[in-house]
């Protein structure tokens, strides 16, 4: 049996102590929509349209999780119906050992109609991607995981392999194998020059190229930077599964 909360959408911001709660089916872009006035955002994933309840209680990493946690981190309570029909909400007070249970626990204990989470202070955010050939992924991951274990809390970058599919990446790297990194700033946009020279310089490929993936650097609301990437993640799942 499957069952379509898709209709049940709501967000509620509470502005005195950042909270936000939010229904069973709605996505987060539609969450960012309404925390973004406030000056909020919910640690989330890196996609807008991306369910709220199947990534909360899988756990949740997005673009802030390494400063503000993942999604499961920042709940603070749901509202969920179980198995026999009962209704009950789950906090660190009642029914904790269920409120245990779905931070990563997935589906499997009932169905959330609501998720209250803890907000955090994100208006603007810079980012981008950097690339690299596929045979440099070794010596990239390396490099990653020092250079980000030692870097401000304000920056996070995920790392993948991927195919190219098109725009907005430059035409030259279209349909070849990268192994690339998404960065996120969420600092002083002073020093976002600073933050990023030592991203750029590690970046192999030619002064064109790197003009335009430079190009792909750039302020943006929290609101706006879930979105920057969601055609783009769809393609390059779909293509690198085909050629699996």
């Amino acid at each position: 049996m499957v069952i379509d909360l898709s209709g049940l959408k709501f967000v509620q911001v509470n502005v005195q102590n950042s909270t936000v709660r939010v229904g069973g089916g709605n996505l987060w872009g539609e969450v960012d929509h309404a925390t973004h006035p406030f000056g909020l955002a919910v640690p989330a994933g890196i996609i807008s349209t991306t369910g709220v309840g199947g990534l909360t209680l899988g756990g949740g990493v997005g673009y802030l999780s390494r400063k503000y946690g993942l999604t499961i981190d920042n709940l603070l309570e749901a509202d969920m119906v179980l198995a026999d029909g009962s209704f009950v909400t789950v906090n660190k007070n009642q029914n904790q050992d269920l409120f245990w249970a779905i931070r990563g626990g997935g589906g499997n204990f009932g169905i959330v109609t609501s998720f209250k989470f803890q907000a955090h202070p994100v208006k603007t955010i810079i980012g981008g991607p950097t690339l690299w050939p596929i045979e440099q992924i070794d010596e990239i991951m390396e490099w990653y995981h020092g250079f980000l274990n030692n870097s401000s809390e304000d920056l996070n970058g995920f790392i993948a392999t991927m195919v190219i599919p098109g725009p907005p990446f430059p035409e030259a790297l279209h349909h070849k194998k990268f192994c690339g990194i998404v960065w996120s700033y969420l600092g002083d946009p002073a020093k976002q020059e600073e933050v990023f020279k030592p991203i750029l310089e590690k970046n192999q490929f030619s002064i064109m190229w790197v003009k335009c993936l430079i190009l792909l650097f750039r302020p943006c609301l929290m609101e706006c930077f879930h979105q920057v990437y969601n055609g783009i993640g769809e393609e390059i799942i779909s293509r690198n599964w085909v050629q699996r």
